[in-house]
């Protein structure tokens, strides 16, 4: 039996390693000098690479690809959680973009059933005819629809945001809901720098330290492929003692196999008596030191390897080239979509005011009897197209602002998310 202990040395490539082996041997051989014989030894052995697994060995190209995969890991995560915030904050102004078109459809409907009442009376007292009555009831009805359709949006708006934040909290029959307070016309407009805006995403963006890793890791590769094309040179040194003890075999005295003047007598006895002479003066010291030279003919392999390491490394190179492109492509439509966002509010305001003075208008005219509900009805569904407008251009621009911050890779730092450190994996 034995034991021992190996150590890999992944930097060098090297190895060392202590091993003890012990063994026992009983015989019947008249030539044995003893039965039973105990043999023991004790070995530091080290083989150290001085050409081929020099340094670009497997195990330290290993270490060190480890070290860059997960460090390149921690950069998906970054840029996963990234995506998570903006979904978030575009699931939260669709809720609040939901409840202001339920809030119009509303206003809407009261304004439809205010005409329908209004109508009514002058049909009573014959002033319009029933035609305009119907055309009022009309009216209503397709607002009605409307609610009930705006309703429904904001419901599924609701779960959405509720799935997005609290996953589980969402169930079959969930009655929780979000109470939006922000309100979305409160924005401050804003003129985007978009060099400036390039470089900071060129500076935060995990995408980018993922493609640098994935290069440094092809080059790792490389270096390997091109170490395992050397010839193999290696150093191998061993120390160690050796012991032997056993009991005197009664027949070797009279075998014709054992020289005459054998000192039978100089073998300690017992097995632990085999070690008795380590670290000593008399101790048997063993020493080897070999070197081991070989050249694989013709190192197809190794070859090949090298030039796939390189056209893999010359990919990953242009990939985060392109990389940068379509970052340099995001960020310049995030700060126009932003801008055109802006200009979108302006002009949905614009025509929502002539809309509301156009309304005030017909009905002035109906009250004269120059005009009849379903023009007045038309003006108010001018009104309605005008404000959902706005409502759809603030959503655009909220979501545009975040777009630009996950553009920018600083959406994180913009909405205070702190992400904990990862403890770096030690050599």
């Amino acid at each position: 039996g034995g034991v021992g202990i190996d150590q890999l040395i992944p930097y060098l490539g090297a190895s060392v390693g202590l091993r003890f082996d012990g063994s026992a041997r009983a015989t019947r051989q008249a030539f044995a000098l003893l039965d039973d014989q105990y043999d023991s030894s004790l070995f530091l052995t080290a083989t150290v690479p001085l050409a081929r697994n020099l340094i670009w060995n497997e195990a330290w190209t290993n270490v060190k690809v480890s070290q860059l995969t997960s460090r390149s890991a921690n950069d998906g995560f970054r840029a996963a959680v990234m995506d998570v915030v903006r979904d978030t904050v575009n699931a939260y102004w669709d809720l609040v973009a939901a409840r202001d078109q339920v809030r119009v459809a509303q206003k809407s409907t009261e304004t439809a059933r205010a005409l329908l009442d209004q109508t009514k009376t002058q049909y009573e007292v014959g002033v319009v005819s029933r035609v305009e009555v119907v055309e009022a009831e009309a009216g209503v009805a397709d607002r009605e629809f409307g609610l009930i359709r705006a309703a429904n949006v904001y419901r599924n708006a609701q779960d959405a945001l509720i799935n997005t934040v609290l996953g589980s909290q969402l169930t079959a029959l969930s009655e929780l809901q979000f109470s939006p307070t922000e309100d979305p016309a409160e924005y401050e407009s804003r003129t985007v720098d978009v060099a400036a805006a390039v470089a900071e995403a060129f500076r935060q963006r995990p995408e980018l330290a993922q493609a640098d890793r994935e290069i440094d890791s092809g080059e790792l590769d490389l270096k390997f492929a091109k170490n395992q094309r050397l010839p193999q040179f290696d150093v191998e040194a061993r120390l160690g003692y050796v012991g032997v003890s056993g009991d005197v075999n009664s027949a070797a005295a009279s075998s014709p196999f054992v020289p005459p003047g054998t000192d039978l007598n100089r073998f300690p006895t017992g097995y632990g008596n085999s070690t008795d002479d380590w670290f000593t003066s008399d101790g048997k010291e063993n020493l080897r030191v070999q070197g081991t030279f070989s050249i694989p003919i013709p190192n197809t392999m190794a070859r090949k390897r090298v030039v796939r390491s390189d056209l893999q490394l010359r990919r990953s190179k242009t990939r985060r080239a392109r990389l940068e492109q379509t970052i340099i492509l995001e960020v310049r439509a995030a700060a126009r979509l932003l801008n055109a966002s802006a200009q979108g509010i302006e002009a949905s305001e614009r025509r929502r005011l002539a809309a509301a003075e156009q309304l005030r208008a017909e009905r002035i005219r109906l009250e004269h009897g120059e005009s009849t509900p379903f023009e007045v009805l038309q003006r108010e569904s001018d009104l309605v197209e005008a404000e959902s407008q706005k409502i759809n251009a603030l959503q655009s621009y909220h979501a545009a602002d975040v777009g630009l911050e996950r553009a920018q890779g600083t959406i994180l730092d913009t909405h205070r998310v702190r992400l904990n450190a990862i403890a770096e994996p030690s050599l």
